[in-house]
């Protein structure tokens, strides 16, 4: 009867082992897809603001805030903006123009605590309309 016990004894900590080995298991796989989640979440949201750059540069040179149109009337290019949690701030390259359009290369950068990211895009001004578009297939993700 005694070595029985001692048998059950054995067998309950085996199984305490092994459901031990399996909480832990389990737990490290919940914190890796809860860091995952922020990491996730933080990218989405440092992508929206260097988009948000963008979108701010291609308004300040189509209609300008002082009606000047094509040229950088608004925040001062490079300087941090502040929007929700985080910045954005943007960067515009004059590129080569021919007879009908002019082009620029905006780029916009967004930062989110320790996440950064940038996007460029071109944009082309029509010389005689002064509309200013996205020219297609020109979207770069860094």
């Amino acid at each position: 009867m005694r070595r029985n016990k001692g048998q059950v004894l054995l067998f309950i900590f085996f199984l305490l082992a092994v459901v031990s080995f399996l909480v832990g298991a389990l737990a490290t796989i919940w914190e890796a897809k809860v860091k995952i989640g922020t990491l996730q979440k933080s990218s989405i949201g440092v992508f929206y603001l260097a988009q948000a750059g963008v979108e701010r540069a291609k308004y300040e040179l189509k209609d300008g805030l002082g009606g000047s149109g094509w040229s950088w009337a608004g925040i001062a290019q490079a300087s941090k903006v502040s929007l929700g949690d985080g910045f954005y701030w943007v960067t515009i390259v004059d590129d080569a123009s021919d007879a009908t359009y002019n082009y620029r290369t905006v780029t916009g950068f967004g930062e989110l605590g320790e996440f950064t990211k940038s996007i460029s895009v071109q944009l082309r001004q029509n010389i005689s309309t002064s509309v200013v578009s996205v020219v297609d297939g020109y979207w770069v993700e860094n």
